[in-house]
């Protein structure tokens, strides 16, 4: 089973001179949608994908009108994926939406990046989180976030060797810092932020939950 699979509807800014254009520049995105289909998989994008502009003057949604042999071989495929569920502005939503989401300096809260974002802190507990960092810890923090984002896939997570992820193995049931938390029967998971600070969470769809930050190691020297 893939992780969840987005549509980036930033991806469409009007960019394109004419239709011809972006048909031609479209036919690899094309393949890796048959192929996502032809898995099974779903494609989750925003409910309102069909306003994106293609052209300054042409949407998505003004595909349906094109009669080319060009269109009529490409918007099939195009306006299927775009029209059915699921759309994820429309479910429960993974991203924290008192959060704000940079990517390349822009803002791109309540956008698919930010949905499909691989970190997640909507579910960092407050008693856990970073009040009683110093400036300065939070920075490295920052630092490992950037890279656990910044890495292509979960393989390149699993395998860093400055994040060190790996599975919480608590060595007694008394030493389990989540025993009682109700998040109890998930497979929690950790990894460093810079010595000896741990981020602690589990993984869902393709997503780490961050649950809670560990300062000085006490709980990883049992775990």
């Amino acid at each position: 089973m893939m992780n969840r699979i987005y549509l980036n509807e930033l991806s469409l800014e009007g960019q394109f001179k004419n239709l011809d254009s972006f048909f031609d520049e479209i036919k690899p995105v094309m393949k890796c949608l048959k192929y996502v289909k032809e898995q099974g998989e779903k494609i989750y994008k925003s409910s309102d994908f069909y306003g994106r502009k293609i052209t300054p003057d042409k949407t998505w949604n003004d595909l349906r009108g094109e009669k080319s042999d060009m269109a009529k071989r490409l918007k099939s495929l195009l306006l299927s994926t775009t029209d059915s569920p699921p759309f994820w502005d429309l479910e429960e939503m993974g991203q924290d939406l008192s959060a704000m989401y940079k990517w390349n300096d822009l803002d791109v809260s309540g956008t698919s990046i930010a949905e499909g974002a691989r970190l997640n802190f909507s579910r960092l507990e407050r008693e856990h989180g970073f009040d009683y960092f110093e400036k300065d810890v939070i920075c490295d923090c920052i630092r490992a976030f950037d890279r656990f984002v910044q890495l292509e896939d979960w393989n390149e997570v699993f395998q860093d060797k400055s994040l060190v992820y790996k599975k919480y193995s608590p060595s007694s049931k008394g030493k389990n810092w989540f025993l009682t938390s109700k998040y109890s029967d998930k497979q929690i998971d950790k990894f460093r932020c810079v010595n000896p600070k741990r981020c602690f969470g589990f993984r869902d769809d393709g997503i780490f939950y961050v649950l809670r930050m560990e300062r000085d190691h006490s709980v990883s020297d049992n775990g």
